[in-house]
């Protein structure tokens, strides 16, 4: 018997999926394998069994995440029947902000609660982590009567795209990264963390301001926001470096093959 990190109750633990295991549908196809990028420098494509587990849930409180937000959340990155495209970006109608924001922050809070080499970049600090669980079992963003949990950690997704045409947007959707870390110059500066998946950029945005307005007022590019329609633009993946890295090391594996 050791203790839920959700619940806090003593119980059997379940070997949980840091990222949900309906994620991993698909991806692995008939070798049961994914090719993998390490979190080590330099930068390193091969296969993997992936889809880390670790003792962390009971039983009850896995089912609780798969019924309130998994069920929710992969459905909607998956289903790209369910979105309106322009050319600009993806809209999407009849969002549940709140379903959505707490399935992505119990995957964060996850990765910072596991012991697991691949997540050791991620650490919230016990802060943070407390307001995490105290969220995601409450099924609620609201901190106190005039803060939410958005106001800390703010939420962007992007689609990304190949407007060069050499990545195809069903390779795309079929890359799996695990989530990174990038610190500012400064203590000033937010902390980010990011992960892709589904041809989706997921960038999670935490900053603490000293003046109360600013926490809560402040806007970020592609920023999830609590409205039924919510548009997410397309970005050209090449934008960002560590994409660029990590199809450079998935093409060197397959030169190597």
């Amino acid at each position: 018997m050791k203790t839920c990190r959700l619940c806090q109750n003593s119980s059997d633990l379940r070997k949980s999926h840091i990222f949900p295991r309906s994620i991993y549908k698909g991806l692995k196809k008939d070798s049961g394998q994914l090719l993998n990028l390490s979190v080590d420098k330099p930068l390193e494509a091969k296969l993997s069994n992936s889809n880390p587990t670790e003792m962390l849930l009971c039983g009850e409180c896995e089912q609780f995440l798969n019924r309130n937000y998994e069920g929710y959340g992969t459905r909607l990155l998956k289903d790209h029947q369910k979105f309106k495209k322009t050319p600009e970006g993806l809209i999407i109608k009849n969002f549940k902000f709140n379903k959505f924001y707490l399935y992505l922050i119990s995957i964060l809070w996850r990765a910072s609660e596991s012991t697991l080499h691949v997540f050791s970049n991620v650490e919230l600090g016990s802060k943070f982590n407390e307001y995490f669980r105290c969220c995601i079992l409450n099924r609620s963003t609201r901190l106190n009567t005039s803060l939410k949990l958005e106001h800390f950690c703010r939420i962007s997704m992007v689609k990304l795209v190949d407007p060069s045409g050499d990545i195809p947007p069903e390779v795309m959707r079929k890359l799996l990264m695990y989530i990174t870390k990038e610190l500012g110059t400064s203590a000033q500066d937010p902390v980010l963390f990011y992960f892709v998946v589904d041809g989706f950029l997921i960038i999670y945005y935490l900053r603490i301001f000293d003046d109360i307005h600013e926490q809560r007022t402040e806007i970020i590019a592609a920023q999830l926001t609590n409205n039924h329609r919510v548009f997410v633009p397309k970005v050209d993946y090449r934008t960002f470096k560590f994409l660029n890295q990590a199809f450079e090391a998935i093409n060197v594996y397959h030169e190597k093959k």
